[in-house]
Parts: structure tokens; C-alpha cells; sequence
């Protein structure tokens, strides 16, 4: 069963959203509009192939140009691209002719109608790509060197921010309490040279420890089961303490 481009423009429309003009195609039946969500928005492109009974959705990250990368930064920008698409049930990321990232689906109708519910679901599935891969995707763009899993710990919020407002660094920094390292890699992202102060007041990497928080500062006692919870308790703590609006 076939869908057709006012009833996609229609689903649009009701998700609270306004179909733009596609300068960039003469095709009549692809619709473009924005995604805005958690202070940010991508740009959606829907089109109909095969009658209507291919849908294609195309979207692109607000900070999607990946041109000026190294040759190094380039390969290591694929090398993400391809763990992210091992993660990915549905849809999945490219680069397109521009080399500009994106993330595609493809949607066959065939004996059922598409719904608002399927794109309401594909709008969910976009914003969960959006927030936090493309973040990556372009702080790797602008490294030659592969993108620490430290990194990986800090929102795309905090990224975000730090790339909108780069004279501001220090301040988002102390605000979101991060490690030294966090902060050193904050500024490879800006292209800042990163100057450890005299007097550090950076959370030591054993404080907020690596992928899953787990202190490395602290050995266990044996046979002290106690000790270990009290030591969970405070690492826990101390999480929750260096909680922010910017997380």
C-alpha cells in the first residue's frame, strides 16, 4: 500500500512542524523541515520513490560539514562512522557526495499504510543519533587522533555549548565538573591550547573514572564487603554532586 506526499506533509504538519522549501531538489514529493529538540534542531528530508511505496528520510546534524578534515582525522571519522552503525538497529550513518554526515532510512510500504506513529518513532530514533553521535562526529572531524572514550562520558550539552561559545570554556568547564582530562580534550576541540593551573581544582581521574565510573584510586580490602559498598556510596556521591543543567 502506497503513501503519498500531502499525506506525509500532513503528518508534518500535525507533529507541529513546517514543511520548507527544498531549494536544493526539484523533486515535489520530498518534504524538508526541522527537528528541534533539547535546544537544538537537524535538518529532515522525507521523499517518495517507486510510486510511494519507498520512503526515504534523510538528516542531517546542525553541525553536519566535515570538509577541512585531515586525511588522518578523515580515516578516523569513518573508522566512528562504522561503530556507530554496528550499534544501530535502524537506519544508519554516511557520508554523502558534499562530505557532509547524515544518518538514512529506507522504509518499504508494501501491504500497509505509512502512519504518524512510524515517524513519530523515526523522529525518536533521529534525536537519539543527533544529541550524541554527531556531537562526536565532528569533535573527531577536528582531531588526529581518535577520539578518547573519556570523552565519550560528557553530553553532548556540554559539547555543544563549549563549540558555540568557546571564550566561554572555563566557566563550562567548572560548571559541569569535569576531570582534567575532560577539560584538556574540551579544548582540542576548540583548537585552545589547555594550561593545568598552579592550583588545581579539576575532580581527579580516579573520582570520575573511566567507561561504567569506577574508581581506580581506591584497591579493596579483602574480604570486606562493607568497605566496597562504602566505597560505592561515595563514588555514587560524588556523581550526583557533579550533576548540572548542562548534563
Amino acid at each position: 500500500m502506497s503513501t503519498t506526499y500531502a499525506e506525509i506533509c500532513q503528518f508534518i504538519s500535525d507533529a507541529g512542524m513546517d514543511i520548507l522549501t527544498d531549494e536544493s531538489s526539484n523533486d515535489d514529493a520530498r518534504a524538508c523541515y526541522y527537528l528541534s529538540v533539547l535546544g537544538t534542531s537537524f535538518k529532515v528530508f522525507i521523499g517518495l520513490e517507486d510510486d510511494g511505496r519507498l520512503i526515504q528520510i534523510h538528516a542531517y546534524p546542525r553541525s553536519h560539514e566535515l570538509a577541512g578534515a585531515s586525511p588522518t582525522a578523515w580515516e578516523l571519522v569513518h573508522e566512528l562512522l562504522n561503530e556507530f552503525n554496528k550499534d544501530i538497529r535502524y537506519g544508519r550513518w554516511a557520508i554523502d557526495d558534499d562530505g557532509d554526515a547524515r544518518v538514512h532510512f529506507s522504509l518499504f510500504i508494501e501491504d500497509a499504510p505509512f502512519t504518524r506513529r512510524q515517524l513519530a518513532r523515526i523522529h525518536f530514533l533521529l534525536c537519539d543519533l543527533m544529541i550524541y553521535q554527531a556531537q562526536l562526529l565532528q569533535i573527531q572531524s577536528k582531531l588526529d587522533h581518535r577520539v578518547p572514550r573519556r570523552l565519550f562520558g560528557l553530553t553532548a550539552a556540554a559539547i555543544q555549548t563549549v563549540i558555540e561559545h568557546p571564550s566561554e570554556i572555563d566557566v563550562i568547564v567548572q560548571a559541569i565538573h569535569a576531570t582534567e582530562q575532560q577539560a584538556h580534550q574540551l579544548h582540542d576541540v576548540i583548537g585552545k591550547v589547555f594550561v593545568v593551573p598552579e592550583l588545581s581544582t579539576y575532580p581527579s581521574d580516579g573520582e570520575v573514572g573511566e567507561e561504567g565510573g569506577e574508581d581506580k584510586g581506591a584497591q579493596p580490602s579483602e574480604g570486606s564487603d562493607q568497605a566496597a559498598v562504602s566505597r560505592e556510596q561515595k563514588v555514587t556521591g560524588r556523581r550526583s554532586r557533579r550533576l548540572s543543567p548542562l548534563h
